[in-house]
């Protein structure tokens, strides 16, 4: 009985936190350029609650690669990065694991290009954080008839979600494309 309900106690802080969870907004992220470790340390602190045990959301490798593959802009001959290539390290870090690379790279080219790269960043910021409470709403089963949710139920509509959330997100990327595409021609 101590053992569920320990278990209980940890998901609603988790919840919580998810709830509380902020991003860095345009300004406050760094005013000066930074070399690549730094990046990494500032983002890690930015994204620690998403980083799993064992496992690093952004590393120095991942950003050589992804100025290799020109997800990101390479850095200043000085090798330092800025707020554009933070601000885009950022998303990149959190939809890796959700998204292609290159979808990714087309989501935020076309946000940027309707709306500028501060804005773009500060509505992803805004959209995102919208996203963990609702996520958390649904979770806890907000505005509905009171049922009762196994953790394996918890885990499939978790699941379910992810994969349906995903399809639409790259459903929406591909239109935004093809709009951008019309309208250049």
């Amino acid at each position: 009985m101590a053992k569920k309900q320990t278990e209980e106690i940890t998901v609603s802080v988790s919840e919580e936190e998810l709830r509380a969870f902020v991003l860095p907004r345009w300004d406050k992220l760094p005013e000066v350029d930074l070399y690549k470790d730094q990046v990494v340390s500032q983002i890690r602190k930015y994204l620690s609650f998403f980083e799993d045990p064992g496992t690093e959301i952004i590393t120095p490798s991942m950003i050589n690669n992804y100025v290799k593959w020109k997800i990101i802009e390479a850095p200043s001959r000085r090798k330092l990065y800025g707020k554009e290539q933070i601000a885009s390290l950022i998303i990149v870090s959190l939809f890796k694991s959700v998204l292609p690379l290159h979808s990714i790279c087309d989501m935020i080219a076309v946000q940027e290009s309707i709306s500028g790269m501060q804005k773009a960043y500060d509505d992803f910021c805004i959209c995102f954080e919208n996203c963990a409470k609702a996520s958390v709403d649904t979770m806890q089963n907000k505005d509905r008839k009171e049922i009762e949710i196994s953790s394996q139920t918890r885990i499939y509509q978790s699941a379910s979600f992810a994969f349906l959330y995903q399809w639409i997100a790259r459903q929406g990327i591909i239109k935004q494309h093809l709009l951008k595409e019309a309208s250049e021609q």
